[in-house]
């Protein structure tokens, strides 16, 4: 008993975790919507580099094995643009990068990922 005179209890018990499934639905909210945006910006990076590649095209297979994928990678969501023929590296490479499209590629659309796939985040936490 309290010097007020109230009877305090001995034991707390909790019968369920109802923070854990809020957090983990919250958190699949925001993945599956920052993967969204990613899939957009992987979109338009692999539009960009089809058309903006600075090599005069042979047979087009360069060009057109310019390809971006969005996958996750230990919690990181991660844009790929890689070419699908083995010479893609010597475009990028050869003559100081005079052919280069992939790291100019991610080099635009970089901070345009990371300011949208943020704001998203920020918009989801909000509804937190």
């Amino acid at each position: 008993m309290t010097t007020t005179g109230v009877t305090m209890p001995r034991v707390v018990e909790f019968w369920a975790d109802t923070i854990g499934p809020t957090l983990d639905r919250k958190l699949a909210t925001v993945t599956a919507e920052a993967e969204a945006v990613m899939q957009h910006v992987a979109e338009e990076m692999e539009g960009y580099a089809q058309q903006n590649a600075p090599w005069e095209d042979r047979t087009g297979e360069a060009r057109s094995g310019l390809a971006a994928t969005v996958f996750e990678d230990g919690g990181e969501i991660v844009i790929e643009l890689a070419y699908s023929v083995d010479y893609g590296y010597w475009l990028e490479v050869i003559q100081n990068g005079r052919f280069a499209i992939v790291l100019p590629t991610i080099e635009l659309f970089g901070p345009q990922a990371i300011k949208e796939a943020g704001g998203t985040v920020l918009a989801v936490r909000g509804v937190l």
